[in-house]
């Protein structure tokens, strides 16, 4: 959950794989519903992340 002065919120359930690596490469991958303030309805999300360090 995420809020702040203004009023605004969010909220995010799911699913969330973090830091997993396959050979240099690191991933990130999130998956679920969110709702926001000003949005009545639920909404999916997903997400993926990729980086290296080389």
């Amino acid at each position: 959950m995420y809020a702040d002065a203004s009023g605004y919120q969010k909220w995010n359930f799911g699913l969330h794989g973090t830091d997993f690596a396959i050979d240099r490469f690191s991933f990130r991958v999130s998956a679920g519903v969110q709702r926001e303030t000003d949005r009545r309805a639920i909404a999916p999300y997903v997400a993926l992340s990729v980086w290296s360090s080389l």
